[in-house]
């Protein structure tokens, strides 16, 4: 790296941080969203949490900045100190983050600082509710990890021959402790948000006079019609959103978005149905076929910029 793109980063960074520790780090266009990639970093803090990797975020952490992008986290690293390894600090998958010196997850800095924005909170917990319903289901969760045991399932049995640190268990065994770890870690983690609701239809083509209704195990529902979001940022609940109280009549096209809350800080992950009453048109608005070329040093060629716009 050139000096002086070195230095250019460092200022990145320290603009980063200040902003970050400043009054105004909240604010959607100028704090500190306008430098880093919030979804990456929630990302990979789920996934460090998730399998309470000790070394998380610290010795363990690393980041990038693409050109004209945000910081971005990544690449995930160093997890032989995580998912009840012979460490020790890693063993109870019933807490936020293992014992003695282990990382806190969510008060290392930096760290801390993000999860006291309760939009980024809800951005964590959004995500972790949506990977919960396939990557990171029990069912998912286990078929990576029978892939990689069946990768070396023959040269397992010589390395135990060699090198005998499995202490009197078996592979096998250990394969499965490890899913039973992940699987009780995940659960726990559920427990500890407010789950989404359940539309009583995912989404489908329905006739006028469709009966949906909606159901939580606990909070006040908000549901909105036509695709917002029924939270707002900070917690309250979006203008014009409805409360529910029984089951509602669709006799028209509706993108239902609902959640449940029980304060400001406590609000479900979204649940949301499309429901089609009559299939809207769809045209051809605009075509770009042959962009200008981007100026001498830009990252980007003409076809980046070729786009069809579809509209209905």
């Amino acid at each position: 790296v050139a000096p002086a793109q070195a230095a250019w980063y460092q200022a990145y960074v320290n603009a980063f941080v200040s902003v970050l520790n400043g009054a105004g780090y909240r604010d959607p266009v100028n704090g500190y969203i306008r430098y880093i990639d919030p979804d990456s970093w929630v990302d990979h803090h789920i996934l460090n949490v998730l399998a309470m990797n000790v070394d998380a975020l610290r010795l363990s952490g690393y980041m990038f900045k693409g050109r004209e992008r945000r910081l971005e986290m990544g690449p995930i690293w160093d997890f032989d100190r995580s998912m009840n390894s012979t460490d020790g600090r890693d063993d109870n998958p019933r807490t936020w983050k293992g014992t003695g010196d282990a990382t806190d997850f969510f008060n290392y800095p930096w760290w801390g600082r993000l999860f006291t924005d309760l939009d980024f909170w809800q951005r964590w917990k959004d995500r972790w509710q949506e990977l919960r319903k396939d990557q990171l289901g029990v069912a998912s969760m286990n078929a990576i990890i029978d892939n990689m045991a069946n990768e070396v399932r023959e040269s397992q049995a010589r390395n135990f021959q060699r090198w005998s640190l499995l202490g009197g268990r078996t592979w096998q065994g250990e394969v499965n402790l490890m899913k039973g770890w992940l699987s009780t870690r995940a659960e726990w983690i559920d427990s500890q948000f407010l789950a989404a609701p359940v539309l009583s239809s995912q989404g489908r083509p329905i006739t006028p006079g469709f009966t949906l209704t909606i159901s939580a195990a606990a909070g006040t529902i908000y549901f909105t019609m036509d695709g917002r979001d029924p939270r707002a940022p900070g917690g309250v609940a979006a203008a014009g959103v409805d409360v529910y109280s029984g089951p509602i009549t669709l006799d028209a096209n509706a993108r239902v978005v609902a959640r449940a809350t029980r304060s400001a800080s406590d609000w479900s992950g979204p649940a949301a149905g499309t429901f089609v009453v009559e299939t809207p048109r769809l045209v051809v608005s605009e075509l770009m076929y042959h962009p200008l070329d981007p100026p001498p040093g830009s990252p980007y060629d003409a076809d980046d910029f070729e786009f069809v716009e579809l509209l209905n």
